[in-house]
């Protein structure tokens, strides 16, 4: 519930207590959407998913510290979530990472557009 306590919205996802800029990202990727099949840079032929925010070939690599790794199985523990995804970038953005959150996404949104526009190069293709 503490990721729910955003000033002057009732139960509201905290998402919404980044900035403006930065909310659409978050929301983006709390709704599982967030640069929905763009391929990965580890492989053209792996699409990014939530969850793929954790693999390897990003420079921005989402790590937690031991101590926010025990945070975390705590979390899914209390919250019942064993079987469902909880990813890393969810533990912060519970926990109100936002801006580390912010820029972790950003990052990888920077990383996958290049791959992006560097696979519409190579196909001949104007890249949009």
């Amino acid at each position: 519930m503490s990721s729910r306590k955003v000033p002057g919205l009732l139960l509201a996802d905290i998402s919404l207590a980044a900035s403006v800029p930065a909310q659409g990202r978050l929301l983006q990727y709390r709704r599982g959407v967030f640069l929905w099949n763009f391929v990965c840079i580890c492989n053209p032929q792996v699409r990014f998913r939530r969850g793929h925010e954790e693999c390897s070939a990003f420079e921005c690599l989402v790590q937690l510290s031991r101590s926010e790794q025990c945070q975390k199985q705590e979390m899914k523990l209390k919250l019942s979530l064993l079987e469902a995804k909880f990813t890393n970038v969810d533990f912060l953005l519970n926990i109100g990472q936002l801006q580390r959150v912010a820029l972790i996404l950003s990052g990888i949104q920077k990383q996958l557009g290049q791959v992006y526009h560097k696979g519409k190069l190579e196909a001949g293709e104007t890249p949009t």
